[in-house]
């Protein structure tokens, strides 16, 4: 599932982190910069999907980091935020009355809690299309669609590479005019 995945900021400061992140995702880096793309999963269920996602991800601009709940994931507010996107429908999917579950991940740029550029914070300035689409987030979101790509390629084959290429480019920069 794709969350926001457009917003890199790597200037210091620019990455807050909701309460209760340490507990909910133990290990995961909190550098204070917003420079990387979460990747919210299941070890036993998602495995393969995250280990695909960090093969494929070469690196630059950013980083993946893999935000991977514990079995029993305390009750946080940043667990609540992260189980509030869509993927939910595919983690506790409801077929027949009965529970199932697929793999998915979430792939998030953690959304609000990722600042804009400092030009775009003030209320009274009007933020240009040129603060928003940086050479460092266009990097960032092509670096986003390879991976993707990359991973889908490997999992499902390259015939439907192109297509889903096509897909995430367009819902990519659909989401990109719709938030900004």
């Amino acid at each position: 599932m794709l969350d926001s995945v457009f917003n890199y900021n790597d200037t210091v400061g620019s990455q807050v982190y909701p309460d209760g992140y340490t507990e909910t995702f133990p290990g995961a880096g909190r550098g204070g910069r917003g420079d990387f793309l979460g990747v919210v999963s299941r070890p036993a269920s998602d495995s393969v999907l995250l280990e695909a996602l960090k093969s494929a991800w070469d690196g630059e601009p950013g980083r993946l980091e893999a935000l991977s709940l514990p079995q029993q994931p305390p009750e946080t507010e940043a667990l609540f935020q992260f189980l509030s996107q869509g993927h939910d429908a595919f983690w506790n999917r409801v077929t027949g009355g009965m529970v199932s579950s697929l793999p998915a991940v979430l792939l998030t740029d953690t959304g609000r809690y990722r600042q804009l550029p400092r030009r775009c914070l003030n209320v009274n300035t009007l933020c240009r299309p040129r603060d928003v689409l940086t050479y460092d987030r266009m990097r960032f979101f092509n670096q986003t669609v390879r991976a993707l790509t990359t991973t889908v390629n490997s999992l499902q084959g390259a015939a439907s590479g192109l297509v889903m290429s096509w897909l995430l480019l367009g819902s990519g920069l659909f989401a990109v005019l719709v938030g900004h």
